[in-house]
C-alpha cells in the first residue's frame, strides 16, 4: 500500500527501501533491531498514510480513475473516484513485489 502513495510523498522509495529490506527472504526470523533511519522511515510513512487524504468511499455515479506504477521490483496502483477540481481523494491502494520470473 505505501509503495503507491509513492507519489505523493517527497523522497519515497528513499524511505521505503529502508523498510523493504526488512522483507526480504534472506533476513533470520529473528529480527535484529530497527535503525534510527529505519524507525524515522518508518513514522514518516505512517504519518504520510494517516494524514489527509485519507481513503473515501466511491460515490455511485462517479467514474473511477486508476494510476499505475512499476519499477524494477515492484508494482502498483491507486484508485481515486472522477471529482470536479484537481484534488482527488484515494479510494483504494494495492501494491506487490515482482518475482525473480517476472523481471526477466
Amino acid at each position: 500500500m505505501c509503495n503507491v502513495y509513492r507519489r505523493f510523498g517527497k523522497d519515497f522509495a528513499k524511505q521505503a527501501k529502508l523498510l523493504n529490506a526488512l522483507k526480504s527472504v534472506k533476513i533470520p526470523p529473528d529480527l535484529p533491531t530497527p535503525t534510527d533511519a529505519a524507525v524515522a522511515a518508518f513514522e514518516n510513512l505512517r504519518s504520510a498514510l494517516l494524514c489527509p487524504p485519507v481513503l473515501v468511499l466511491p460515490k455511485a455515479n462517479r467514474k473511477l480513475v486508476v494510476y499505475v506504477d512499476a519499477c524494477a521490483d515492484q508494482v502498483g496502483c491507486i484508485l481515486l473516484p472522477e471529482e470536479p477540481g484537481d484534488f482527488l481523494d484515494p479510494v483504494k491502494y494495492w501494491c506487490r513485489g515482482i518475482t525473480a520470473a517476472e523481471q526477466n
